[in-house]
């Protein structure tokens, strides 16, 4: 998902580089949602992807 991101990013001539402690944080923050709301599993990464990222693509 994040080299998606990643390639989205560069159609609008930016670089963007997740840090494996990013991606871990990314990871926490899903599995928290999961914790305290219906545990939709791996699919709640796109959420969270969806929402950090969100803000930089409009």
């Amino acid at each position: 998902m994040t080299v998606q991101y990643k390639a989205l990013m560069a159609t609008e001539g930016v670089n963007i580089e997740f840090t494996e402690s990013g991606i871990k944080r990314i990871a926490e923050a899903a599995w928290q949602v999961n914790e305290t709301t219906e545990n939709i599993g791996a699919r709640r990464l796109h959420t969270v992807l969806e929402r950090l990222m969100g803000r930089y693509l409009l």
